[in-house]
Parts: C-alpha cells; structure tokens; sequence
C-alpha cells in the first residue's frame, strides 16, 4: 500500500536519510520488510513510499503543471532581502499556469549574519530554501541555485528587488503567450523594473 509523507525541502535530506527517518517513524511488525521511497512528487511535495513486501506497482501523482524556482543570489543584503523576500511570500497566481514554486537564496558567504537571520525564521518563509557557498560571486552562486531547484521555470533575481504580488502570474502569463507565438517552450523573459527608494509605494517612482 502506497503512503506519503509531506516533505520539508528545507531539511535538504538525501533519499537515504530520508529512508532511514521513515524506517524509524513509521511502527511495522517484527516481521515485515523495511519501507522503501519510490521518488518525490516535487508538485505535492510528498515522498511516496512502501514496504518491500507490498506488490504496488503504481504511485498517485499530482504532478500536472509547472512548478516555478525563484533563484537569488545574495551577499552581505540582509535588510532589503528581507524585504524582497517577505515580497516573494505574497504572491498571487493562478493554479492552472503554476502549480506551485519554492525561492532558492543562495548566499555567497555572506557575513552580515543573513544565514542565521533565515535559519531563525524559516516558518516566515516557507518557501524559502537556502544554500550556502564561499565567495564566489552572483554567476556562481545562479549556478548553484539552478543545480538545487527543483521548478520546471527558472526565474533569476536579485536580493535588492522587491517584487509586485503578480510577479510569477505575469511571468507564467508571458511565457505562455510566447510559446503560442513561437511554437517552442525553449523560452527567455525580461521584465520592467521600479526604480524607488519608497517601499511603501513602490509602484510610484519610474519604470524602465
């Protein structure tokens, strides 16, 4: 019999770990063979699994849209992250263009206390998942954060912006306008940016 359990990409564990903490968790008879995981339903952010001794051959799946990974790099930018992620956490969508997304913030060692700052909040940013590296500059740290995303869309930017709550609606919006036009879904988006010193009212200052 197939059973799930909801998955928290913050712990960042591997399969084996995870394979291990359900062995644990999870009361079986003396007899019984230990639990295996089949794979990670990144839609649901579930890990189904089952014992070895069970004959399922089929798993449910949710898995029907897109998933979207916002990957931003940051260093020493802990005042306005902040807000750009409190920004990211108010995000409004449609459900049948994305299903759901996760921001990778990647700090490129930061030493202005951002890595413990969110490891103190993480049920603020739920999702949030975050990496760290030795400095090596924004490039570096991007390629990172692609490695670590787990959305089917990347979307890049930096931790000194703060976005409008139809960010990733307007994204998914463009990208599907473009793939009709284009006929492929090998796509690129840009878009306009606020300059503003006034957060309360960002929408007020020049778009270029």
């Amino acid at each position: 019999m197939w059973s799930h359990v909801q998955f928290d990409r913050r712990l960042n564990g591997s399969l084996l770990e995870w394979t291990t903490l359900l062995n644990n968790q999870h009361q079986r008879p003396p007899d019984s063979k230990p639990i295996v995981i089949d794979t990670y339903d990144r839609c649901s952010d579930r890990i189904w699994f089952c014992s070895l001794s069970c004959n399922c051959h089929l798993r449910p799946t949710t898995c029907t849209e897109d998933v979207f990974s916002v990957v931003i790099p940051t260093y020493n930018r802990k005042p306005i992250l902040e807000k750009c992620l409190r920004a990211l956490e108010q995000q409004r969508f449609n459900p049948t263009h994305i299903s759901g997304y996760e921001v990778v913030v990647v700090d490129d060692g930061s030493t202005d206390s951002t890595v413990n700052w969110l490891q103190a909040r993480v049920e603020e940013f739920p999702h949030v998942r975050l990496f760290q590296q030795n400095h090596q500059g924004p490039a570096a740290a991007r390629n990172l954060g692609v490695e670590k995303a787990a959305g089917d869309t990347i979307i890049f930017i930096d931790s000194d912006l703060v976005v409008t709550d139809r960010f990733l609606q307007a994204h998914a919006e463009a990208l599907l306008q473009a793939e009709e036009t284009l006929e492929t879904n090998r796509l690129f988006t840009y878009g306009r940016v606020i300059n503003t010193c006034n957060f309360e009212n960002p929408t007020s200052g020049p778009i270029k």
